[in-house]
């Protein structure tokens, strides 16, 4: 295995890759604006052992920091909310462990300095910093605030979200040019995740149902096959069963985040595979739905068809809910509803894989991402034109 930048155990993150940030981004995409950090608590970086020190210890946090700095960072997100002194505590000791890195020149005073004029620069841009030192005039910063209210989140905002969602769509498999379902595909069940996605999938199918894509007379049930509340987490019932074997079409919805989605005793793993085998023993069809990353076709190559959607959260709100409280606009899962139009025709698949997918290699009755790829980076099957729904 090739080390992160020569001294760890694994291949680095872009957020600590000074190749990926400085080289590429600043260097040959000449990009000089701020550049912000995804939350370094993700697992990916905080249990990955990329640096010295105990996984998840302050220390190896401030080993963390040091590197995405180096790496041509300017702001670090490690979001908690201060509400105990363990975490003031925490935070106190973090920056310290910042300031001594800088003291001690393992991180440079002048690449410190490239972050401050950055985020300066970006501050009086948008008025929000006065060089003068000179206090803003309280109503005029009330009047910025209450603009921004109004803007984010308006209704020219969700609408380029959901153009960026349907564009990024990706169809990666498509046995007998499945997608997009034939109006005459009567029974079809959604199977969602979690009871809370019935938000954004019934939401979703009334759409196709207004659109004509999908027969009002066909019957259409979502369910759903985890529950992490619950002590044994999979949700797969007798019920489920019988309307899983005699559907048409069953659409199955997969969160992949880590190593977990390889693991056959995982919850997801089980209630998938179980609705694929039950599906295709009635003599129906499974559509694959990857939510977040898009590694998880690997192990579900069974699916007649998979689609990938790269966001999975926030399927519980009210997609029509789209002022919330009319101050802040509610988040709606625009890319599963792109997902879902897709599959019934209502949006043309344009995405690209933006990586490779490993090939699952099984030993010892175990699973894991092989050295073979399955799918290159690029691959996407699109379709020019309108798509015409059989």
């Amino acid at each position: 295995m090739t080390f992160g930048d020569g001294k760890t155990r694994g291949f680095y993150p872009a957020t600590m890759s000074k190749k990926m940030i400085t080289d590429i981004l600043r260097t040959d995409l000449g990009f000089d604006g701020v550049v912000v950090t995804d939350a370094l608590e993700m697992d990916a970086i905080r249990t990955a052992g990329l640096v010295e020190g105990e996984e998840d210890s302050t220390e190896y946090r401030i080993n963390i920091a040091e590197n995405v700095i180096n790496a041509g960072v300017d702001i670090l997100l490690i979001p908690a909310d201060m509400k105990d002194e363990e975490t003031v505590d925490f935070y106190d000791e973090y920056i310290s462990g910042i300031v001594c890195k800088v003291e001690s020149g393992e991180i440079s005073r002048d690449r410190i300095d490239e972050s401050v004029k950055r985020i300066l620069m970006l501050k009086t841009k948008y008025g929000i910093f006065d060089p003068s030192g000179e206090k803003q005039d309280t109503e005029d910063i009330e009047a910025k605030v209450q603009k921004a209210l109004e803007v984010i989140g308006s209704e020219s905002h969700h609408d380029t979200e959901m153009k960026m969602a349907r564009e990024a769509i990706t169809l990666l498999k498509n046995d007998k040019d499945l997608v997009p379902v034939s109006k005459d595909v009567k029974n079809i069940v959604l199977l969602g995740r979690l009871e809370g996605d019935s938000a954004t999938l019934k939401y979703t199918i009334d759409e196709m149902k207004n659109e004509g894509l999908i027969d009002e007379t066909a019957k259409v049930t979502v369910d759903h096959y985890y529950d992490p509340s619950a002590d044994v987490k999979l949700n797969y019932t007798k019920e489920m069963k019988e309307r899983i074997s005699s559907a048409d079409l069953v659409i199955g919805f997969s969160y992949a985040s880590g190593s977990s989605v390889l693991d056959r005793e995982n919850a997801q793993y089980i209630g998938l595979h179980n609705a694929m085998e039950d599906v295709h023993g009635g003599g129906g069809k499974f559509i694959l739905v990857s939510e977040n990353l898009p590694y998880d076709a690997a192990i579900y190559q069974d699916a007649d068809a998979i689609v990938l959607a790269y966001m999975g959260s926030g399927l519980n709100m009210d997609p029509t809910d789209k002022t919330g409280s009319g101050t802040v606009s509610s988040a709606v899962n625009a890319n599963i509803i792109a997902a879902v139009e897709t599959i019934f025709g209502y949006n043309i698949p344009k995405g690209k894989l933006p990586v490779i997918i490993p090939l699952v290699e099984e030993k010892d009755g175990s699973l894991k991402y092989g050295t073979d790829i399955l799918y290159k980076r690029g691959y996407g099957i699109t379709e020019g034109g309108k798509t015409v729904v059989k």
